[in-house]
């Protein structure tokens, strides 16, 4: 009579027990690697999501330093007295630009001439401006107070006043004009204007 052991082994003499034990063996480690595999610690999704997150706060990080580096500057700026759009050898100061309008016909007869009006630079314009001016000569037309209308030459004198330049000067110009020429006005207009000097 056969034992048991016996009745179990295959025709090589292997136990039948002992071979699905082997096989399980085989199996097990296999399935559980599988469904490590299948199991995701952070989806696609997931990982997208967290480098936007990173992203984005890199450039909040960048930003935020980029404006203390720009606030920092322009403290040190405003401090050594420079304004942002300052530029070497210009001013972006608003400066005061009068146009003062000469004539030339002389009530009662006559008129100033050429040398009157080179002669009055000399002695009334340019030393109270020493800087610089521009002159202009044309031919106008000017309707006095008594409704006579005077056709005329005339000069254009053009002159920039710096921030805080007393203004004095140019009332001094119009009333010695005035009083040397025999006239009753001097046209003025006065306007502000940006000056820079382009090197």
């Amino acid at each position: 009579m056969r034992s048991p052991r016996q009745h179990y082994r295959n025709a090589r003499g292997i136990p039948i027990i002992q071979q699905a034990s082997s096989i399980e063996n085989n199996v097990v480690p296999h399935h559980r690697n599988r469904e490590l595999r299948e199991q995701p610690p952070i989806t696609r999704m997931a990982a997208s999501h967290v480098y936007e997150m990173i992203r984005a706060r890199f450039l909040i990080t960048r930003a935020l330093f980029i404006f203390t580096v720009l606030t920092s500057v322009g403290c040190m700026m405003v401090g050594m007295g420079v304004r942002p759009h300052d530029r070497a050898g210009q001013t972006s100061d608003e400066w005061i630009r009068e146009e003062l309008t000469f004539g030339s016909d002389i009530p009662g007869g006559g008129s100033v001439t050429e040398l009157d009006w080179q002669n009055f630079l000399a002695d009334i314009i340019t030393p109270r401006f020493p800087q610089g001016f521009s002159v202009s000569s044309g031919y106008g037309q000017y309707r006095m107070r008594n409704g006579e209308l005077v056709k005329e030459k005339n000069w254009v004198v053009v002159i920039y006043l710096a921030p805080g330049t007393p203004e004095l000067a140019i009332h001094e110009i119009i009333q010695a004009y005035k009083k040397r020429f025999k006239q009753e006005s001097v046209m003025r207009a006065t306007s502000t204007a940006r000056v820079r000097f382009d090197d």
